[in-house]
């Protein structure tokens, strides 16, 4: 051999009788693959050719297509390559060659060859050519399939008698007629009905499959008449040789069943039916004097009655058939005109089926028709795909209206479900929009200004290109947001009731969650619409303890407690509000943080954090859900920082998607400090409808709210609940300032 054999392929012990051939570029040879329990046939290729690995490879996935395509071939694998060349197995082949097959009539060598032929054009549509067309390479796969060798010819000369598919196709043809290899066949020895054909192929062969296929298809119509003659005078007797005068005469070449009717014609072109034609030819037409009965498709005279093979009345099979051609017709017709085009398709393939000579006009009609279809199926898949992109684009543009009017222009029919689904959003957008500034409008006129967050987030996200809606945002946010001396945006929030807690549906539930219990807000509040930022903290305390500096806008964290309540102290001294707490006993860490301190309420109206109630409550925003925008965990993302897009740090403010009361980072980024001590279980001690429960009077960890970078999803919910003693700085940990809001309007 020229290249070493896999570990798990035999070949037969006699040397001399595994081989199976030799060439110039390899060696092909009988092996047996162990590990699969397969025989195969294994081929080396020389070092000379082993530069055309890469394009054997190609033409291997390109045969492997087809195989799954459906083609009846075996399998190839390219196994592997040493210095001796490369080799490459094909599947055993159980069928017997062709090399080893029988003489065979016009006909039935015929349908081989175009058989064969139909594959030949599938791999030549991948870019493919076989090269090596021989007897040998084919073989009789069983259920009439033929399945072809993998020897695409990429390793030997393209001058071989071989070489040139199209011309292997009438040489093989040449060999089932006659048993004779192509250079041995002069053409005399060729039956008559193939003689020419077969010859011309073989000196100037056609430039494509399609041609030579044509060429079969005439040779098939001549040998397939002369089939039905055969069978026709061997299953039928002349009788009624002497006719009246008004009748034609008929002689031997014309057996009938029935006498012929006087004055009967051609079917096709209207001349007298001559009784001498031969082969029961029209000589004006070349239209069969027979035809199938519809019923078991015998061959009978077409001017009988009765079907000589099943007694089928043939008239009314013919006149059954017309109507229901007729009607499938017009069903056609009404279809195309109401835009059902895929219903006509099953119609349209009835149809081009017929091939009963009486009604081969409906089977040109039908191809005409499938041709028509084709294109009108394609301009129509580009007009609605073209009406999707504009109604997409005015949706995307908030212009709910024009979707609608883009919509309408389409007929009905082609109204897919995604167009139908679109129309409808659209729709109820525009009612909810509707709904929406009645909404703002009362609460302007009534100046109940603390129901204008419920509704005004929403307003804004469908309305945001819309300047009506731009100039509104910018008077609501006169009249709900408030700036500090330092420049921090303040929203206010009404108060109101709500539940705290996590349902017992919630598929995230922690043991500190529950039970949810009713807690009421018994006043408005001012809270940060952004975390602290660090920019923000250095500019009031002085220092930064962050972990990470690079960015001022990002919000402050390793805050401890401590440093944060002394935060809000220093910022309504600014303001002139009395402190709402009392820090004595202070002690500070090297960067300036508060690491110990003595810390008393004072009550004033000045900054603080949070409770835990208005945390919680601020974070809902009026809803139930886990998530203020719902119970999706995959639309998170959109509102949060967190583990899975944070890249393990901190962002700027302000980066995702606010709450429905445009509060921004409630669900993520850094957890927050709020006012209250912690107790894991203290949801169990609260009664319904609390006023902002305090939480415990003492403890040792104070309460976190909101998730951060380095937490999954489950903890950006609104109801997760964390702890940690008052003295942490960790990197996951920032917070919001708040202060009480009166009732008076701004």
């Amino acid at each position: 051999m020229t290249a070493a054999v896999p570990e798990n392929i035999t070949l037969k012990n006699k040397i001399g009788e595994s081989k199976i051939g030799e060439v110039d570029y390899g060696e092909t040879w009988e092996a047996f693959d162990r590990s699969k329990k397969k025989k195969l046939v294994l081929k080396s290729i020389k070092t000379s050719c082993t530069n055309k690995a890469d394009t054997f490879q190609n033409e291997v996935a390109v045969w492997e297509q087809l195989r799954s395509d459906g083609a009846a071939l075996p399998a190839v694998t390219l196994n592997g390559q040493d210095e001796n060349g490369f080799w490459y197995t094909r599947e055993f082949v159980a069928g017997q060659s062709w090399a080893e097959s029988k003489i065979y009539k016009e006909n039935a060598a015929v349908k081989k060859i175009t058989a064969l032929a139909n594959f030949i054009a599938q791999l030549h549509s991948k870019g493919l050519t076989h090269r090596n067309l021989k007897p040998s390479n084919i073989f009789e796969a069983g259920g009439g399939a033929v399945a072809v060798d993998a020897d695409f010819g990429g390793f030997r000369s393209p001058d071989g008698i071989w070489s040139n598919d199209v011309k292997s196709l009438a040489q093989l043809l040449a060999f089932l007629l006659t048993g004779q290899m192509p250079d041995s066949i002069s053409d005399e020895q060729i039956p008559e009905a193939c003689r020419l054909f077969v010859a011309e192929t073989r000196q100037n062969p056609p430039a494509s499959i399609a041609e030579f296929r044509s060429g079969l298809d005439r040779i098939e119509k001549v040998t397939r008449a002369s089939v039905f003659a055969a069978d026709n005078a061997a299953n039928t007797s002349a009788t009624n040789n002497n006719v009246t005068n008004n009748t034609v005469n008929s002689d031997s070449t014309l057996p009938q069943t029935d006498s012929l009717p006087e004055g009967a014609v051609c079917p096709q072109c209207r001349i007298p039916v001559q009784a001498t034609a031969a082969n029961r030819v029209c000589p004006q037409c070349g239209r069969s004097y027979l035809e199938p009965c519809l019923n078991c498709q015998a061959l009978n005279l077409f001017w009988v009655k009765t079907c000589r093979s099943c007694g089928g009345d043939l008239a009314a099979l013919k006149q059954k058939l017309y109507a229901t051609l007729n009607t499938q017709k017009q069903m056609i017709l009404k279809f195309r005109e109401s835009y059902g085009h895929e219903k006509t398709l099953p119609l349209l393939k009835y149809m081009s089926t017929v091939s009963h000579p009486d009604f081969l006009a409906f089977k040109e009609w039908a191809k005409k028709m499938a041709l028509l279809i084709q294109k009108e199926r394609k301009d129509i898949k580009v007009y609605v795909d073209s009406i999707r992109v504009q109604a997409a684009a005015a949706m995307k543009s908030q212009k709910y209206d024009r979707v609608q009017q883009i919509l309408d222009q389409v007929p009905h029919p082609l109204l897919d479900d995604p167009l139908r689904q679109l129309y409808n959003e659209a729709g109820e957008t525009m009612k909810e929009v509707d709904s929406l500034v009645k909404e703002i409008r009362n609460a302007l006129s009534t100046k109940q200004y603390s129901q204008l967050l419920s509704c005004v987030q929403r307003y804004l996200e469908l309305k945001a290109n819309d300047p009506e809606a731009q100039n509104l945002q910018k008077k609501i946010e006169k009249l709900t947001t408030i700036t500090s001396t330092k420049g921090m945006k303040f929203r206010r929030i009404p108060g109101g009731k709500f539940y705290m807690g996590s349902h017992d549906s919630d598929e995230y539930l922690r043991n500190n969650e529950h039970p949810q219990h009713r807690v009421v807000i018994p006043h408005n509040l001012f809270i940060g619409v952004y975390q602290v930022t660090q920019k923000e903290f250095f500019e009031l305390m002085e220092f930064n303890p962050s972990t990470s500096v690079e960015n001022e806008n990002c919000p402050a964290d390793s805050v401890t407690w401590y440093s944060a309540v002394e935060f809000c102290n220093k910022m309504g001294a600014l303001e002139s509000f009395s402190p709402f707490y009392d820090l004595k006993s202070v002690k500070r860490r090297a960067n300036g943080s508060i690491e110990k301190a003595e810390v008393t309420i004072l009550g004033g109206d000045g900054y603080r954090l949070p409770t835990e109630a208005e945390w919680e409550h601020a974070c809902r925003a009026g809803s139930i859900t886990p998530w203020s925008f719902g119970d999706q965990v995959f639309d998170v993302d959109t509102y949060a920082w967190y583990f899975d897009n944070s890249s393990m740090e901190t962002h700027p403010v302000g980066g995702k998607k606010p709450n429905s009361w445009g509060l921004y980072d409630m669900h993520g980024n850094v957890m927050e400090w709020c006012h209250d001590w912690y107790e894991e279980f203290f949801y169990l001690q609260c009664p319904e409808e609390e006023e902002n429960p305090p939480g415990p009077a003492e403890g040792t960890s104070k309460v976190l709210r909101g998730g951060a970078w380095q937490f999954g999803a489950e903890a950006t919910r609104c109801a997760y609940r964390n702890s940690s003693v008052p003295d942490t700085a960790a990197a996951v940990i920032g917070f919001r300032v708040c202060r009480n809001a009166n009732d008076e309007v701004l």
